[in-house]
């Protein structure tokens, strides 16, 4: 089985996350070690909650320098929710930098509803241009809880909430991904597209 190391820094799903990971066929590792941040052949960087908090924690565990050391090397990351957010160089919530492997601000949602808690279907000719729509049909919805939106303006390939041009759900660029929806919430649908996603970073 192949291992799959997940950033632990005190914000996200972890339990979640590595549960779903297991039911993938890998194993899920919780990993602060610096070392394996930079080499590990994919790390996901979980997030839930404060943008503010979460970019605190990393700091203060020394986790920024071999982050950036990751990709600089271009190995695969995959953020889910706010860690979709943390890749970004501004965050509006923080308020201040993120990541910053990625150009862009991430805003609040436009519009009378600043929230978006619930299931969302996604744009399925988009979903099938990122090549990990394998078993997945255009009708399945995706459990979403947020309130910032990425810009995804410097990514490849942008999948979009389905109705809602410009709300991002998912976006690739190059060994980058994110994932705004929480898949380990998604049912079946959810746990799918996660395995396309590791298959195509990891051959899971």
């Amino acid at each position: 089985m192949k291992t799959v190391h997940l950033l632990d820094y005190g914000v996200g799903n972890i339990g979640s996350l590595v549960a779903l990971v297991g039911a993938l066929g890998g194993v899920g590792l919780l990993t602060a070690d610096p070392a394996v941040i930079r080499e590990c052949p994919v790390l996901i960087l979980p997030g839930v909650g404060s943008a503010f908090t979460a970019r605190r924690e990393l700091a203060a565990r020394g986790l920024l320098a071999p982050l950036a050391a990751r990709h600089a090397a271009r190995r695969p990351i995959i953020g889910i929710c706010l860690g979709a957010q943390l890749l970004f160089e501004h965050l509006d919530e923080a308020p201040g930098p993120g990541l910053g492997f990625l150009q862009g601000r991430v805003a609040p949602l436009s519009g009378p509803v600043h929230f978006n808690t619930g299931w969302c279907a996604l744009d399925w000719d988009a979903l099938c241009a990122t090549g990990f729509s394998t078993g997945l049909h255009q009708a399945d919805t995706y459990f979403f809880n947020h309130q910032y939106v990425c810009p995804a303006s410097s990514a490849e390939r942008v999948v979009s909430i389905h109705g809602r041009a410009g709300v991002a759900a998912l976006y690739v660029a190059g060994h980058l991904c994110g994932i705004q929806f929480h898949p380990e919430k998604s049912q079946a649908q959810g746990r799918r597209l996660m395995k396309n996603v590791l298959r195509f970073y990891h051959g899971l």
